[in-house]
Order: C-alpha cells, then sequence, then structure tokens
C-alpha cells in the first residue's frame, strides 16, 4: 500500500469515527433508567452502601454485593478456597487506581468486604487446622506477604 493510500484511508477512518462520535451525542438524550436491584442487593443494609458511589454505579455495585454473596457460600462450603479468592481480591483491587471519589469508595468497601488486613493471619491459622492444604494457601498469600 503506498502512502497517500495509507494517508486517504486513515482519514477516512478518522472522519468515520468522528461521525460516529456525533451521531452517538445526539441520539442520547437522556440516560437509560438503573436496572431494578436484584434480590441480593434488596436484603443488603442501605448503611452498606457507600455515599460516595454515584447512581451510575448502583448496578456495578449490585453485581459486586451478588459476587461477595456467592464468595461467602463458596468459602462456607470451603474454607480455603474463601482465602484463596480473598488474598485474590485483595490483590487485585490493591493494583487498581483510585481516579475518582466512587472509584476509592469501591476499592475501599472491597478491601473491607475480603477483610484484606487479616487475609494473611486467616491463611496461616487455616494451615494450622489444615495441614494438607498449606501448599495451596501458600501459594494464594504469596504475593500478600
Amino acid at each position: 500500500m503506498s502512502r497517500s493510500t495509507a494517508a486517504a484511508c486513515l482519514i477516512g477512518l478518522l472522519a468515520a469515527l468522528a461521525l460516529s462520535a456525533c451521531q452517538r451525542t445526539e441520539t442520547q438524550t437522556a440516560p437509560a433508567p438503573a436496572p431494578a436491584p436484584s434480590a441480593a442487593s434488596a436484603t443488603a443494609p442501605a448503611a452498606s452502601t457507600p455515599a460516595a458511589v454515584e447512581p451510575a454505579d448502583e448496578s456495578q455495585e449490585a453485581l459486586m454485593q451478588q459476587e461477595r454473596q456467592a464468595q461467602l457460600a463458596r468459602a462456607a462450603a470451603d474454607p480455603v478456597v474463601g482465602v484463596i479468592e480473598r488474598a485474590e481480591l485483595c490483590l487485585h483491587f490493591g493494583g487498581e487506581e483510585p481516579f475518582d471519589d466512587a472509584r476509592r469508595a469501591q476499592i475501599n468497601r472491597a478491601f473491607t468486604d475480603n477483610r484484606c488486613d487479616t487475609v494473611v493471619a486467616d491463611g496461616d491459622a487455616l494451615k494450622a487446622s489444615r495441614p494438607q492444604d498449606a501448599a495451596r494457601i501458600d501459594a494464594a498469600l504469596r504475593d500478600l506477604r
């Protein structure tokens, strides 16, 4: 492909993107209504929802609450899985950037919900009671130590 052909293709692509952005702006007259709260989020106490979360983040907050309930159920069935999942989530949210107040509140809530300040001690205690799972627990906690 010649340089002039490549330049023409690039200009055409940029024009299409600009037109697409303009059309999206014109068609967006009002934000879509938020989905109805799920059963899991309806049973959560109102005080557990951070005040700094924007309304647009409510559906994401509901999904996080549902995942938290599923995680608690898995942890009740197998405490080793519970500690491993907590460690993974603590690592994940520890690497997240709090780019605004809502995201900072979401990260702080994830740290609180997953008890990231005690996950290493909880894993060590679990290793003492379940030595057969010590290698799995150590592997999960390695990056948190």
